[in-house]
C-alpha cells in the first residue's frame, strides 16, 4: 500500500504492540497493532543509541535505552515491544540520527518476521517519511 504525507496518520502507542495480559503463550501481538498493518502510523518514542549504526534504520523504544552488544545480544537490553524505523528520504537522517528526547514518526506501519540489515530479526517495522525531534542535541 503506498502512502502519501497527505493522509491522516493513526495513533499508534508501544502499549498497542502486544496482547495484555500476557497469557500462557507470551507475548502475542496487540488487536490494534494488526489492525494497522499496512497503514500510515504515528508512533512516539526514544531512538536508541550506541551499537552498530546503519545507515537509514534506528531503532526506536517506548523510553531511552543505549544499546550495548560487547557482552550479551541486543534482545536483553530492549523492552519487549520495540518498533525498527526505515527510512529512504535524506532529510531525515540529522532529525533521527541527532536526537536526544522523545521522537514522533510518522510512516507506514509493516509486520512479519524479518531479517534486517544489522542481522538481528525484527517483526514491527515503521517506514518513515517523517520525523519531528522534541529536543535535537
Amino acid at each position: 500500500m503506498a502512502t502519501t504525507l497527505g493522509e491522516a496518520a493513526a495513533p499508534l502507542r508501544f502499549a498497542d504492540f502486544h496482547r495484555r495480559p500476557i497469557g500462557p503463550r507470551g507475548l502475542e501481538p496487540g488487536p490494534r497493532l494488526l489492525a494497522l498493518d499496512g497503514q500510515r502510523v504515528a508512533l512516539a518514542g526514544y531512538v536508541a543509541h550506541g551499537g552498530e549504526r546503519i545507515a537509514r534504520t534506528a531503532v526506536l523504544a517506548p523510553l531511552p535505552v543505549a544499546l550495548v552488544d560487547e557482552d550479551e545480544s541486543l534482545a536483553d537490553d530492549l523492552p519487549a515491544a520495540i518498533a525498527y524505523l526505515h527510512w529512504t528520504d535524506p532529510r531525515l537522517d540529522a532529525a533521527l540520527a541527532d536526537c536526544a528526547g522523545m521522537l514522533r514518526v510518522t510512516g507506514r506501519l509493516e509486520l512479519g518476521a524479518r531479517a534486517d540489515a544489522d542481522g538481528r530479526r525484527s517483526y514491527v517495522r515503521v517506514l518513515a517519511d517523517d520525523a519531528q525531534c522534541a529536543r535535537p542535541r
